[in-house]
């Protein structure tokens, strides 16, 4: 398919879920916020110097292209243990391209074999008409089959 075009296949191969996250998984980590930054540049900056050229962790190396210099962030922010013994739940960020805020989970208790505490809804086809499909494909002049 030529470029600007998503063919039904693409939305046939995937579902849309809600997860439910309960407040038991932990403290979100804002990387919006200059705290954040601040700890990173305490934490793993260090390790992560070799690929930024830099000494502390600022915006640009936070929102990196680079997924070397993202994942040691994540990396380092799954291990850090919280004053009170709790651990993180995951982190959270501003899209790159502005429409809203991302979340990653760190499914703990799956990688143990456990049960996870985040739940899903069942899976619903993505439509094309559904608002959110049509405000993207809109803004990026993409047509949908």
């Amino acid at each position: 398919m030529q470029p600007g075009h998503l063919p039904f296949s693409w939305r046939d191969s995937r579902l849309k879920y809600v997860i439910d996250v309960p407040e038991s998984a932990g403290v979100w980590v804002d990387m919006d916020e200059q705290a954040t930054l601040d700890v990173l540049s305490l934490g793993p900056a260090v390790d992560i110097m070799a690929f930024t050229g830099h000494e502390e962790i600022d915006r640009a190396a936070a929102f990196s292209n680079d997924r070397n210099v993202t994942t040691r962030i994540a990396q380092w922010l799954r291990g850090v243990t919280l004053d009170d013994g709790s651990e993180l739940a995951g982190v959270k960020f501003k899209s790159r391209v502005g429409n809203g805020t991302c979340w990653a989970y760190w499914m703990r208790r799956t990688d143990l074999g456990l049960t996870e505490i985040a739940t899903a809804t069942a899976g619903v086809e993505i439509s094309p008409k559904e608002p959110a499909m049509a405000a993207v494909t809109e803004a990026w002049e993409i047509r949908t089959w």
